[in-house]
Parts: C-alpha cells; structure tokens; sequence
C-alpha cells in the first residue's frame, strides 16, 4: 500500500507528494497569472533606458536631417540661380524682344544679397523691362557677386560685359555652417 498508481507508473507515496507539491505550486503560478494577482510589466529603469536611448537616437538623426537640409537648400539655391543665369543667356541669345520694346541691347542679371531678378534692357524706349524680379533665396542663404553685381547678356550671340579674362563670380553662402558654392560666368559665356 506504500504505492500510488500515476499514468500507469507506480511512484512511492513520498515521490508523489513532492510531485503533488510542485503540480501545486505550477497551478497556483499560472492561476496568478491569468487573474493578474502578480504584477508584471518594465521597471522604471528599463523605461528610462530605453527612453533616453530612443532620445540619443532621435537627436542624432534630427540633426542629421537638419543638416541635410541645410545643404540642400544652398544647392536648390545654386541649381535656381544658375538655371535663372541660363534663362538671361537664352534670351539674350534669341533676342527676344518683351512687349513695348523696340531696340533690345540684351538682358541684365542682377544680384543682392538675399534676392536676384532678371531685367530686358532696351535702347529705344531706353527702359528695363522686368523679366523676374525679386526671386528670393531660401532662409539663411546669402549671394554675393564679383567683381559686379550685375552681368549683362547681349544680344544675338554678342557675349556679355566681362572683359579682361576675369570671370564673374557668384558666391552663395549658408549663414548658418558657412558653407559656400560658386557660380562661375566666363567671358565667354560659359556658366559653371
């Protein structure tokens, strides 16, 4: 009688109540799980962790991003003046005359620290027509050209007022790295 029968294994009573002992304790484990007696979840510092990790990891691609977009403003900037240098040239070059100008000489580019436009210069009436005026830069970008700050496109193929092998040079600056690109303009017309 010293043995009790478990799933077809005879284990002797004392085995058994050490069996038993542990089915009780896994019973009592699961039902304290399952009605939430225990509390379970993170610690305060396993939160903080992973916060203040979180926060390394946003501040370093912050300011990733913002430098980023600083560099892509000033080369957006570069691409807009160049292209707009581009469209005087084009005119110029076609000769294209605006509306009310009789005599067309060529097209004038002109530049400000924060602000360029493009203007038809006409000899008869002697008048600038406003082509583009006033384009802005992107906040925290800065033009400066030299030696002049304005160049002049002539007419049909005439080439421009840079003389002397010295090309005219424009200088976009962001204010805030102090990065800087140029634009070169040749006497020959080439723009870089």
């Amino acid at each position: 009688m010293g043995k009790f029968p478990i799933s077809n294994f005879q284990f002797p009573i004392k085995f058994k109540f050490s069996n038993f002992q542990i089915q009780i304790r896994i019973l009592r484990t699961n039902w304290r799980l399952e009605t939430g007696d225990w509390r379970l979840g993170y610690t305060l510092i396993e939160l903080l962790v992973a916060i203040t990790i979180l926060g390394i990891i946003f501040s370093a691609g912050y300011i990733s991003f913002r430098d980023f977009s600083r560099r892509q403003a000033l080369a957006g900037a570069v691409r807009a003046v160049s292209g707009d240098l581009r469209l005087a040239q084009e005119l110029a070059f076609s000769g294209k005359k605006p509306t009310g100008c009789i005599t067309l000489n060529g097209y004038r580019f002109k530049t400000a620290a924060d602000s360029y436009g493009i203007v038809a210069a006409c000899s008869f009436p002697e008048i600038e027509y406003e082509v583009k005026v006033g384009v802005g830069l992107p906040v925290g970008v800065t033009m400066s050209a030299q030696p002049s700050p304005n160049i002049f496109f002539k007419i049909l193929g005439q080439g421009n007022d840079i003389s002397g092998g010295a090309p005219e040079v424009i200088t976009l600056t962001q204010v805030n790295t102090s990065q800087t690109q140029t634009i070169t303009i040749t006497s020959g017309g080439e723009i870089k």
